[in-house]
């Protein structure tokens, strides 16, 4: 498929190891973009960064800045001279442009600063807009699997708080919806956009019952008539869960979709389930 609303959470059980939820607050939707980052939370990116850093030779480094700036000024001063200057002025450019850009890159890598390391709110806001940005908005309404256990699976989960899948939708074509745009023809609808669920936990009804969440929230808080997605037509497991929760298929693979769905692209489907 594609890529909180309430002031309450709701959870259902069927085991006691994975609980699936709807995320309400800031804290789980930065979990569920640190899943999506590679189960990899804003802290654990500033220490990969640093540790990145640490490992640089930087007085190497530095000589590597000093080299590359001397390159640039050496260029610099070659198409002064090609352009007419005599050689006094072709090497007095190169030894400002050379000498300039060189000190600036060696002593920036002197300090270890070829590698960038982020602040916590850098690598909070780059997780949001890469991951989550319709959910912070509040435009999305999301819902997650979390393992009851973190230390489960080798504190794989570790970095995201435990969850393990994840699934967002949009209302959409109504008063109610917190996006303005109109899609075809379809009448009040709630699309799901992003389901994903980790490799290690699959095949554990995970997918499932996050999708169905997403249809109790569309029939008993919205006016929405059915819920929609679109899938790739070569994505037989996304194919076999949606038929195999009731889901209809229609191909979007010409223009002639755009009229009812707002869509068209060869080699997908739309998937919808009337409420």
């Amino acid at each position: 498929t594609e890529t909180s609303s309430s002031s309450s959470s709701s959870s259902s059980k069927d085991d006691d190891e994975i609980l699936t939820k709807r995320a309400v607050t800031d804290e789980e939707i930065m979990d569920i973009a640190s899943f999506r980052n590679d189960l990899t939370s804003p802290e654990m990116l500033i220490a990969k960064q640093q540790a990145k850093r640490d490992e640089i030779d930087t007085t190497a480094d530095a000589v590597r800045g000093l080299s590359i700036g001397l390159g640039i000024g050496a260029l610099y001063g070659a198409a002064t001279f090609f352009d007419g200057g005599d050689v006094t002025e072709s090497l007095t450019n190169f030894g400002v442009m050379g000498g300039t850009i060189g000190a600036i890159l060696g002593i920036n890598n002197a300090q270890g600063k070829a590698v960038y390391v982020a602040s916590l709110p850098e690598a909070q806001n780059r997780l949001k807009v890469d991951y989550v940005e319709g959910l912070i908005k509040r435009q999305d309404i999301g819902f997650y699997g979390t393992i009851t256990n973190k230390s489960f699976y080798n504190n794989r989960f570790e970095g995201c708080n435990g969850v393990v899948g994840c699934i967002d939708c949009q209302l959409r074509n109504c008063d109610g919806s917190e996006n303005d745009k109109v899609y075809g023809a379809l009448p009040p609808h709630v699309h799901i956009k992003n389901l994903s669920v980790d490799s290690a936990v699959r095949r554990k009804g995970v997918a499932r019952r996050l999708v169905k969440m997403v249809e109790d929230y569309a029939r008993e808080e919205t006016e929405a008539e059915l819920i929609t997605l679109v899938v790739d037509d070569f994505n037989d497991a996304a194919l076999n869960l949606y038929t195999g929760l009731g889901y209809t298929q229609e191909s979007i693979g010409n223009p002639s979709a755009t009229q009812k769905y707002g869509q068209w692209m060869r080699g997908r489907s739309a998937m919808y389930k009337i409420l």
